[in-house]
């Protein structure tokens, strides 16, 4: 029999997919993108929210130091899998492997917990690999290895001669978040430059002030959660800003809104997100991938 796996996290999902082992995937959480049982549950389920509600949310029970996510054990215990897959990276993201290990303890058939600990892009693939090896489908991962370096290496070879623009990308607009983790390693091999990143650490806060200051190129906003079209409609808010119309990014029309699952899921949807931003970057030197359409959005605002 093959191995039977649940997902508490949609990066891992989306590898589960890309190896072509959807049939061994048996649960996941609220939002991946697959119809299977829901293990995993939110508090932020249900309706739309602002960017402001749902950090307002987040930090009212981070200050009670309780968890937004929750596991519904029933189910879990009807699925009896052989492995799940948690992560380590992000508490106000997704469900955390102390929780996990909490809620398997008294399960008849007691699963193998394998957390993903990505801090940079590098880690995400080898993620795909360690995915890949507790399914019993190490050929695929490698398959799958070999076409995203061949894309990745597309990509380079494109912009090597190229100026590396500079550009700001956020993560959460109100308030103001700059990038982190694996992101900056994505713009680093799309031909851009962002000062403002944390490369292998968290998103950050950041003034406003900040980004005036820096006054980037271009400015793109891809945020955890949000579908693109609220995605644009929040960025579109930052024109309240004074000094708004004055930035680079502003006036040469270069700010865009894009699919959050591209940058902030680590998964194998950030190759396309780093085709994306090499088109962004460089339209001249990269033409527009075929699969970008739905994926991103110019936002006019002020």
């Amino acid at each position: 029999m093959s191995v039977t796996a649940c997902s508490f996290l949609p990066a891992a999902t989306r590898m589960i997919q890309h190896l072509g082992c959807t049939d061994q995937l048996v649960g996941v959480t609220f939002e991946c993108p697959i119809e299977r049982p829901r293990v995993v549950r939110s508090r932020l389920e249900g309706p739309t929210r602002t960017s402001e509600e749902i950090n307002a949310i987040v930090s009212e029970y981070k200050a009670r130091g309780e968890s937004l996510y929750y596991i519904d054990r029933e189910v879990l215990a009807d699925l009896q899998p052989d492995v799940i897959f948690t992560q380590d990276v992000c508490p106000v993201c997704q469900i955390d492997t102390p929780m996990v290990e909490a809620a398997v303890q008294q399960l008849p058939k007691v699963p193998r917990i394998v957390p993903l600990l990505p801090h940079r892009l590098e880690e995400v693939w080898q993620d795909l690999r360690t995915v890949a090896l507790h399914l019993e489908a190490e050929k695929a991962g490698e398959e799958a290895m070999e076409k995203i370096k061949k894309r990745l290496s597309a990509v380079r070879h494109a912009v090597q001669n190229t100026r590396r623009k500079k550009i700001a990308f956020l993560e959460w607009p109100d308030p103001l978040y700059n990038c982190g983790h694996w992101i900056p390693d994505q713009i680093d091999i799309a031909g851009g430059k962002d000062d403002l990143a944390n490369p292998g650490g968290y998103s950050r806060a950041i003034a406003w002030s900040q980004l005036q200051h820096y006054n980037p190129e271009l400015l793109i906003f891809g945020a955890c959660g949000l579908p693109l079209s609220q995605a644009a409609e929040e960025v579109g808010r930052l024109a309240r800003y004074e000094g708004w119309s004055q930035l680079q990014a502003v006036q040469q029309q270069q700010v865009y809104a894009v699919d959050g699952d591209w940058f902030t899921c680590p998964g194998p949807e950030l190759v396309n997100g780093v085709e994306l931003l090499a088109h962004l970057l460089h339209p001249a030197s990269v033409p527009r991938p075929d699969r970008v359409d739905g994926h991103f959005q110019p936002v006019v605002a002020g």
